[in-house]
């Protein structure tokens, strides 16, 4: 068994298809891939020839994929996905039953780790986009969903073995941008909200994407086009 953390796909979610995942490790029906964010199959207003193609092929797959919402989402569809269990959590089932989607505060049970689950974050393009057609205002969480991962949390002790989320902490962001330079520095309650999980609980690793880069800073780690096994 593997459990894997990816970035984002966009849409492209060919490096997920391969038989094996990483090099040495063909994939198996014990595998589990997390896809932190921006996953971008489902965004149409509607089902198109291509996502329905990619999404077959996804379930045709043997290992499972976790997947866990961006800022670039067709919200109204993904919220309308139908519910269920898995790994001791609630989620939602994207296709066959091997391609769910993560529930925003959601601690899942793998084996004998503890993964908790945050999704979104502010699109600092979204003045460029066009309101429920190219953009969502529930990129960003609502008080009640960020109410039930510090609920979630505590159920756990607040201990956790990873955070895996879409952005990263208020902290480390700042972090970045002061080292890259980078244009993300619009305000996001996202951040702000991790920055807060992370200081009240125990975790070993913080693994998000959103930023398009592939970088560590500490225990905090940003992945884009890599896949890496962290179980």
């Amino acid at each position: 068994m593997g459990i894997f953390v990816t970035g984002d796909t966009h849409g492209d979610v060919s490096r997920l298809l391969h038989k094996a995942l990483i090099k040495g490790h063909t994939t198996t029906k014990d595998d589990v891939v997390f896809v932190l964010g921006d996953f971008g199959v489902i965004f149409s207003p509607y089902p198109t020839y291509i996502e329905t193609k990619i999404l077959d092929r996804m379930s045709k797959k043997e290992n499972i994929f976790m997947i866990i919402p961006g800022n670039h989402e067709n919200y109204f569809r993904l919220n309308n996905l139908p519910d269920t269990n898995i790994f001791e959590g609630e989620a939602k089932i994207i296709t066959g039953n091997n391609v769910f989607l993560c529930k925003r505060g959601e601690v899942y049970c793998i084996e004998d780790k503890k993964f908790f689950t945050f999704g979104g974050a502010t699109s600092i393009d979204k003045y460029l986009r066009i309101p429920d057609i190219t953009w969502w205002k529930e990129e960003v969480a609502s008080q009640a969903e960020m109410d039930y991962g510090l609920e979630r949390l505590e159920a756990y002790g607040n201990s956790v073995d990873y955070i895996l989320a879409h952005t990263a902490p208020e902290n480390i962001s700042k972090i970045l941008v002061n080292r890259l330079k980078s244009f993300y520095n619009d305000p996001d309650p996202t951040r702000k909200y991790l920055e807060h999980v992370c200081s009240i609980t125990s975790f070993k690793d913080f693994y998000c994407g959103h930023w398009h880069i592939e970088k560590n800073i500490n225990n905090y780690h940003f992945l884009y086009n890599s896949i890496k096994q962290i179980v």
